[in-house]
């Protein structure tokens, strides 16, 4: 009685188009932006510097966001050059050859990678 039940079920939910109860349980994808996240957790005011060309400011707790096709920005690879606006100082460069990726300065340190950073904030601004 409770095959015929189960076959029952599952021959309705073919006949009416139901997803398959592996997708069903699957968590959805989550659709990550395709920019370059910089996050001033605890540095002096910076300029994010693209293939030589000035881009953004971002100051002390700030962060910006930015890519190709919002900005305007030539296609990839990229340079981008983390300066110290008081004194033009590159604090780090970052190669970017693919999106999304996260850049965090915390001092006078410019760390970067593909996945959210996570860790404390740093001194504060």
């Amino acid at each position: 009685m409770i095959r015929r039940a189960v076959a029952l079920a599952l021959l309705c939910c073919l006949a009416l188009g139901c997803a398959p109860f592996d997708t069903l349980l699957s968590p959805p994808k989550l659709r990550v932006p395709e920019v370059v996240t910089v996050e001033n957790r605890s540095g002096p005011m910076i300029l994010l510097r693209i293939n030589a060309t000035d881009v953004k400011k971002v100051q002390c707790g700030d962060e910006a966001t930015f890519g190709a096709a919002v900005d305007g920005l030539p296609p990839l690879p990229w340079n981008v050059d983390v300066v110290r606006l008081s004194d033009d100082h590159v604090l780090g460069s970052v190669s970017v050859t693919q999106l999304p990726i996260w850049i965090v300065v915390t001092g006078n340190d410019v760390l970067s990678g593909n996945n959210v950073p996570s860790g404390p904030a740093g001194a504060t601004c």
